[in-house]
């Protein structure tokens, strides 16, 4: 008898911590709280990055997760720099509390990405939200991201030092333009001093010039080396596999020694490509990048 009385107690328990939850979320999702959302989170991203940040739709999903429609984040100087047609995040909320933005599960599906130089003196438009990463006067502490899964799906991607005049059929790593990026991959670690990635696929097109059908491997990088494993890339004529160990040592790099160390296998290798990817420094670029 008391054993009953305690397993009905629990199942109202149960039932009322259910409703209480679901009732908060549909109150949550309803169109003139979600205007509130909307334009409180506008406001304190724009007063945290010192930008403009235009949001169509929001939605609080079950555990956490937030799904945001139609997000745009301009550059300080008031250009588009981020268009991003959904965005769909799992948040810890209580690892904010020690600096930590840990993201079990990110979806980004149809956007654009267009960041810039204006002249050799000036900062690149997104150096702002690297900023808010990194430690302040107060606290010298920056925040640390991980991520467990990320999704990219058609999302398109510019870099442009806009001083310098874009040349025709040649890789340039002054003018990039990478379209229909495909991607899945989990970000373990993600600071000022170090990255670790692990690529499980990626695809995309650089022009007409490279076709990157599947490319997959492992990275781990601070400020005095990049060392990546299994790295295995597939193009339209071109297939490169058995990348394990490879050691770069970035102080050498930035002296202009020889600075790689590692194990290489070729299956087949287009002279055309090869030329784009290698000759044109595309590699140098992939390197400065993890950096």
């Amino acid at each position: 008898m008391k054993i009953h009385l305690i397993a009905k107690t629990l199942k109202l328990l149960v039932g009322l911590v259910l409703s209480t939850y679901l009732g908060l979320l549909l109150v949550l999702n309803l169109q003139p709280i979600k205007s509130i959302w909307i334009n409180k989170i506008e406001e304190a991203i724009s007063q945290v990055a010192k930008s403009t940040v235009e949001i169509k739709d929001i939605e609080i999903g079950l555990f956490n997760r937030i799904v945001i429609d139609d997000i745009v984040i301009y550059d300080q100087k008031g250009e588009q720099m981020i268009d991003v047609d959904k965005f769909s995040v799992k948040i810890l909320l209580r690892d904010l509390i020690q600096k930590k933005i840990t993201l079990r599960s990110v979806l980004i599906m149809d956007g654009n990405i267009q960041f810039y130089r204006e002249r050799p003196e000036d900062a690149p438009n997104y150096s702002f939200l690297v900023e808010l990463f990194k430690g302040n006067e107060s606290s010298n502490k920056p925040f640390q991201v991980s991520v467990g899964s990320l999704i990219i799906t058609r999302l398109n991607f510019s870099f442009t030092n806009r001083w310098i005049t874009e040349t025709n059929n040649k890789f340039s790593k002054h003018h990039i333009r990478v379209n229909n990026i495909n991607s899945n991959l989990s970000l373990k670690c993600i600071d000022s001093d170090s990255l670790n990635i692990r690529v499980r696929n990626f695809s995309c097109n650089e022009s007409d010039k490279l076709h990157i059908k599947k490319l997959h491997f492992n990275l781990v990088s601070n400020r005095e080396r990049v060392k990546i494993n299994n790295f295995n890339l597939t193009t339209s004529n071109s297939e490169v596999a058995g990348l394990d160990n490879l050691d770069i040592d970035i102080q050498k790099l930035n002296e202009k020694q020889p600075f790689l160390n590692g194990d290489l296998i070729i299956n087949n290798l287009s002279t055309k490509e090869f030329n784009y990817f290698f000759c044109c420094n595309f590699y140098l670029f992939f390197v400065r990048v993890a950096l």
